[in-house]
C-alpha cells in the first residue's frame, strides 16, 4: 500500500528509472492533480519500466496504484 508523496518518488526513481528532477515533477503533478501532466507521465513511466526490463502491464498496474493514492489522499 502506497501511503505517503516518499513512496511515489522512490517508486518512480526505482521502477522507472526517473531522475530526481523527473520525479519531483511527478509528485508535484500528482499533488496538485494536473491531468495533462500525468497523462504524459504515464507515458513516461511505461516506458522508463519497460527499458529496465518489466512488463507494461506490470508498469500499467503500478501506475494504477499511483492514480489511486493521487485521487484518495492528495
Amino acid at each position: 500500500m502506497i501511503v505517503y508523496q516518499d513512496q511515489v518518488l522512490f517508486i518512480v526513481r526505482q521502477f522507472a528509472g526517473y531522475s530526481l528532477g523527473q520525479a519531483d515533477i511527478f509528485r508535484k503533478a500528482m499533488s496538485k492533480k494536473i491531468v495533462e501532466v500525468m497523462q504524459k507521465e504515464k507515458i513516461n513511466f511505461i516506458n522508463g519500466a519497460k527499458k529496465l526490463g518489466y512488463t507494461e502491464e506490470t508498469a500499467n498496474s503500478i501506475f494504477s496504484l499511483i492514480e489511486t493514492l493521487c485521487r484518495l489522499c492528495f
